[in-house]
């Protein structure tokens, strides 16, 4: 795990780089909060209280989760998630920045939603069985819009493109790829493919290593060609977005139309699985109706 104080350390350096690339917001920036391995559940459900966010439930903790309420804002920083593992291409504190100006991505777009929308609620994990579609769509959203603002944070000078080759850009493609269209057997997880699209548009390492090689080529993995068409009407949907000088700026009717391209992402998939993973799926959602 990473030291407590050095995160601290590096916090400050952070949000001013954020400010720096990002325009100015007329509201608060958030509090930031480092929380020690023994207080992690606590300190969460604390905070949420505080703040009387609507995240009250826990399905999974990961190195960092931005808290949202009617009383302000929070970004907590979990300790217990932070590893010290080296990373083959950047260090600790590259990494810790990236994670950090992703959640300062995901605040930042929470409040440039259209005013009165709350797009906000549909981030927990109830599922909205009467706009379920909008759900998935600001699932995928709050995922690429936050990657996106993250990838654009990070200084050119933190890129060293002769590290990098097209076979390591597409392993770590192929495996968001994976975790969209692999990870469950009856489902696409929507977060990943929200990553691998923000990788796509923003990384700059990618983009980087594009230039030197003289190539348009996406660098896309193998993909099925049944996902292709509507992976490709997807693209072009974000590439309209992200051409606008508030490229972050989202209503419900875009959440919606992404929404739309998931579902019938996820009604291929079906059609192309067994019909004994069909079965868990209608399964899993009477359950889910059931404790709604």
């Amino acid at each position: 795990m990473l030291n407590i104080s050095q995160m601290k350390e590096w916090i400050s350096e952070t949000v001013e780089r954020f400010k720096a690339v990002m325009p100015e917001i007329d509201v608060p920036y958030p509090e930031i909060l480092v929380v020690s391995t023994n207080k992690t559940l606590e300190t969460r459900a604390s905070v949420v209280e505080r703040l009387r966010s609507p995240q009250k439930n826990v399905l999974y903790i990961s190195r960092m989760e931005t808290i949202h309420g009617e009383n302000g804002d929070a970004i907590l920083i979990y300790q217990k998630y932070m590893t010290d593992r080296p990373n083959k291409y950047i260090g600790d504190k590259a990494s810790f920045q990236h994670y950090l100006w992703h959640e300062l991505g995901r605040f930042f777009a929470i409040y440039m939603e259209c005013p009165g929308e709350n797009l906000f609620r549909y981030i927990d994990q109830k599922l909205h069985f009467e706009d379920f579609t909008s759900q998935l769509g600001y699932w995928f959203w709050s995922e690429f819009i936050a990657e996106t603002i993250a990838c654009r944070c990070s200084p050119d000078t933190d890129i060293n493109t002769e590290d990098f080759s097209a076979d390591d850009i597409k392993n770590e493609l192929n495996a968001l790829i994976n975790d969209a269209f692999c990870k469950y057997e009856d489902f696409i997880d929507q977060f990943a493919l929200g990553i691998y699209y923000a990788k796509l548009f923003a990384d700059k390492t990618i983009q980087s290593y594009r230039e030197r090689e003289n190539t348009s080529d996406l660098l896309t993995p193998d993909i099925p060609n049944h996902y292709l068409p509507k992976l490709n009407e997807l693209h072009k949907m974000l590439a309209v977005q992200l051409s606008q000088e508030q490229y972050w700026a989202t209503n419900i009717d875009f959440v919606t139309d992404i929404g739309h391209v998931i579902e019938e992402l996820r009604n291929i998939k079906l059609m192309h699985s067994s019909q004994e993973t069909f079965g868990k799926l209608l399964h899993g959602l009477s359950g889910a109706a059931d404790n709604t």
